[in-house]
């Protein structure tokens, strides 16, 4: 996001001690429209969160320096997402406030990336129960929903898999035969002579270790048509 790297570049800008300023601070002032400000000694996490956004071609708030201001900026969230505006309470003043981007959570904490924490452009760690809002900066792409992994799939096939070997383990011959009988019809339809599964089929009906090999393969099948089957079904849906 070209808004957090342009952030990350200014890790470090810290305030002067003294009669003197940080250009660099000052800057950030000017560049929201607070030429007024005297020294980097004034509040300036709006300041440096306004010319983060300048930098990277976006409009501010009416009123930048305000760290409330930027609560009603951009697009509303209902949870932290990374490279997120983060807008949190300061002190038990209702009209204070403070605003940092949202860097990454670590152990329930976010890590915000700001201006003016500690005196400096640092990451620190922010409670949660501080947060006033969570806003998507403009033009900004959510992160992609969480999915089935491959991980959730092989375990789910192996555990299917598990059940039909078991299930086939406490049969007799005969009694196999006749529970797969239906699956062999249904399969060698598809797969038709000279293919390796259709060469398993004939050996399921003659032996019975090839019949817990079947079954094992036809609970993969299974699986793995589900998966294709519901993938397919969200796509249209």
């Amino acid at each position: 996001m070209r808004h957090m790297d342009i952030a990350r570049a200014e890790l470090g800008t810290h305030e002067v001690d003294g009669a003197t300023a940080n250009p660099r601070i000052m800057e950030y002032f000017r560049t929201c429209g607070g030429d007024w400000a005297k020294d980097d000694s004034t509040p300036w996490c709006g300041a440096f969160c306004g010319w983060v956004m300048t930098r990277a071609g976006l409009d501010l708030p009416k009123e930048p320096l305000r760290a409330r201001s930027w609560a009603t900026w951009g697009e509303p969230l209902a949870a932290f997402e990374p490279g997120c505006v983060v807008v949190t309470t300061r002190g038990n003043d209702p009209a204070s406030g403070h605003v940092t981007l949202g860097d990454s959570m670590v152990n329930g904490k976010i890590m915000g990336l700001g201006g003016n924490q500690g005196d400096a452009v640092s990451i620190v760690g922010i409670d949660s129960s501080r947060v006033i809002a969570y806003r998507r900066v403009p033009g900004a792409t959510p992160p992609p929903a969480p999915s089935i992994g491959r991980t959730a799939v092989k375990s789910e096939t192996v555990r299917n898999a598990g059940y039909a070997g078991a299930g086939i383990a406490a049969m007799t011959a005969d009694e196999a035969t006749g529970v797969v009988k239906q699956t062999i019809e249904g399969v060698q339809g598809v797969f038709g002579p000279g293919t390796s599964v259709h060469s398993l089929i004939d050996l399921a009906k003659s032996d019975i270790k090839w019949l817990f090999v079947f079954v094992v393969v036809a609970s993969i099948i299974g699986v793995v048509s589900r998966r294709f089957r519901a993938t397919e079904e969200g796509k249209i849906g």
